[in-house]
């Protein structure tokens, strides 16, 4: 390409149906399985870019101030996570794995979740999407917070179901600190904490954390998107006759 060469910006966008409202009473059940505890959860692939070391440490750094915290992790095949297992060691951390059907709901989930006890929880299974959404929107934060990303769907997708997303410093152009979600601005981990610590303090801003998340998603679902499209394409076809 020449440098006369005009670069078009347009976003990504998520399937219209991650906007639907996800039920009440899945999320309900999946946060009191929770109990008192401060909870977050990461799903995406064991690789470094992904930070999963800065996850572990963070967990880390809120049990050593006191806290009861835990991480609920759904990771993908790789060596990687043999890398994020040390790390989970060598932190003193303890420790459950969860194993159910591909076909469990938010009641089996949320089932097993009361009974474990470490700080560390392992999906090891297929999580279908009503259980995943339910689980986005229950617990006190979602660590979306990759190294490198061109767009940041996961960080969308988690809005979309009242979730709190903590994104990276990288490609989540929607996302605005503290208004419709957590943009972690450092290597340090113990900005996870002083980051809960916040919200703990302010339900009101928890709340609008939540609406306005849900509000940012449904601007970004791929038929708002094809709009921006769909009006690139008949300006660039205007401009090539």
């Amino acid at each position: 390409a020449g440098d006369d060469v005009e670069a078009a910006i347009l976003p990504n966008g998520i399937a219209e149906r991650w906007t639907k409202t996800v039920a009440p009473a899945d999320v309900d059940t999946l946060r009191r399985s929770f109990g008192d505890r401060p909870t977050f959860v990461k799903v995406a692939r064991f690789d470094a870019d992904k930070r999963w070391l800065w996850a572990i440490d963070a967990i880390a750094t809120m049990r050593d101030a006191g806290m009861r915290p835990r991480l609920i992790m759904r990771g993908s095949r790789s060596p990687y996570a043999d890398v994020v297992g040390a790390r989970i060691r060598a932190r003193g951390l303890e420790a459950d794995r969860i194993t159910l059907p591909p076909t469990s709901t938010p009641s089996d989930l949320a089932s097993a979740m009361a009974t474990t006890t470490g700080q560390i929880v392992f999906l090891d299974f297929f999580v279908a999407e009503r259980a995943l959404r339910a689980l986005y929107g229950a617990v006190d934060g979602v660590l979306a917070n990759s190294e490198k990303e061109p767009f940041g769907l996961v960080g969308l997708e988690v809005m979309s179901c009242g979730g709190i997303a903590y994104v990276g410093r990288t490609g989540e152009d929607y996302a605005i600190p503290f208004v419709n979600a957590i943009v972690v601005q450092s290597d340090d981990p113990r900005e996870l904490l002083t980051s809960y610590q916040t919200l703990r303090a302010r339900p009101d801003l928890v709340a609008a954390l939540r609406t306005e998340g849900r509000a940012t998603a449904k601007r970004f679902s791929w038929p708002r998107v094809l709009d921006a499209y769909e009006a690139l394409w008949e300006t660039a076809g205007a401009l090539s006759t």
